[in-house]
């Protein structure tokens, strides 16, 4: 129980109409980190399955490619040379100049022997480097652009683990061997089938969800996880949360170790009370909805009035919503597919401009009434916006 696994397609979600190697490639690394927020604060243990992962073995094998296989190297310069697409050179920092010349580029292609390609490989020797150091630049751009950053850090951690779509491994000397187009649709299929299989809570992103869609027989299993899927929900409609850096929820995990457990355990009554039928996908929607108006968000004001009548500091007060209606309103759309939640990209992007940091770090008096405060099982999503 509480173990998430998050399925994500970001450039899909992103960037449904553009290349797939498009020019903003950071923010396919920051969609997937906005992902994993919720499930900080609550699960036990969180997957990620991101097809970015995926573009970052297709980078790491074309780099292999250009770099220690010679004739992959020649070819592409040659077919580079060839395009004269004006776009490719220019983002690549080519002059026309560092192209090897048409009629040689195409006699490239027609060449049998050997000793031919030998010689063309010596004779442009110098414009075939100019190239492939300028292609090896993309490359290491477009890898910096995919890895590194905040959700490398939870992965360090063991907080998360990230894998791709793909479940035959990144290697980058078989892959330099594959079909692009059999490599993505033999990853969808196995996402499927993992889906199909399935008993935990399971978080489908809007571009996941419209790329499995295309897969026959894409089904996924009733999750025997409600109290995740609902853990999930309460915690995705909490304001403020995506603005919230994901360093700062990972250092705040161990602080709210004295909460989670109340909290689970809220969510799993919650869970009982709960009946989804098969045949009804949107009932768990409606009901994660209808119980934070009636629940959760009261529960949440009423705190917060708790805090501001015992004089609490100021800026514990002003990172939360006026009032109930404030927290309602300010709640964001979650669908329900199967047994599965689907996030849509408004829930997991930033917003354009956060009004203030939310989790402050205040000191407060150990007031009677916070121990009463701190006895309500949904105190830890109180705890999370008062950080």
């Amino acid at each position: 129980m509480f173990e998430v696994d998050i399925v994500s397609d970001p450039s899909m979600a992103l960037f449904p109409n553009e290349p797939i190697w498009g020019p903003d490639l950071a923010r396919l690394r920051m969609y997937d980190e906005n992902l994993l927020k919720p499930a900080i604060i609550f699960a036990e243990k969180i997957t990620l399955r991101s097809t970015r992962e995926d573009l970052q073995a297709l980078n790491k094998s074309k780099a292999f490619q250009v770099r220690r296989m010679p004739m992959r190297q020649v070819s592409t310069a040659a077919g580079i040379s060839l395009r004269k697409d004006p776009e490719e050179i220019d983002r690549l920092g080519l002059k026309r100049s560092d192209l090897i010349p048409a009629e040689d580029a195409l006699g490239f292609f027609e060449k049998a022997s050997g000793e031919e390609l030998v010689a063309f490989g010596k004779k442009h020797e110098v414009r075939i480097m100019t190239i492939t150091n300028a292609l090896v630049k993309v490359l290491r751009s477009r890898h910096e652009a995919l890895s590194g950053g905040l959700l490398d850090k939870a992965v360090e951690l063991g907080i998360v683990s990230s894998e791709g779509w793909t479940v035959e491994g990144h290697d980058p000397w078989s892959l330099a061997w594959s079909e692009e187009e059999d490599f993505w649709s033999d990853g969808a299929i196995s996402v499927a089938e993992m889906l199909s299989q399935a008993n935990g809570a399971i978080m489908l992103d809007s571009g996941a969800s419209q790329s499995l869609g295309s897969v026959a027989k894409f089904s996924p299993a009733p999750t025997n996880d409600l109290p995740g899927l609902l853990a999930h929900g309460m915690l995705t409609k909490l304001p403020g949360l995506q603005e919230v850096p994901l360093d700062e929820l990972i250092d705040i995990r161990d602080d709210l170790d004295d909460y989670i457990t109340p909290f689970r355990a809220a969510m799993a009554d919650m869970a009982q009370e709960i009946t989804v039928s098969s045949g009804a996908e949107s009932s768990l929607e409606v009901e994660i909805e209808r119980r934070w108006t009636t629940s959760v968000a009261p529960a949440l004001a009423e705190m917060r009035h708790k805090a501001r009548s015992e004089s609490y500091p100021r800026a514990l007060l002003d990172a939360i919503s006026g009032d109930t209606s404030s927290l309602i309103a300010a709640t964001s759309s979650v669908a329900l597919a199967a047994g599965s939640i689907s996030v849509g990209v408004a829930t997991l992007l930033p917003a354009a401009a956060a009004a203030s940091y939310p989790f402050v770090r205040a000191l407060s008096k150990r007031l009677a009434s916070r121990d009463e405060m701190r006895r309500n099982r949904l105190y830890l999503m109180y705890r999370v916006k008062h950080r």
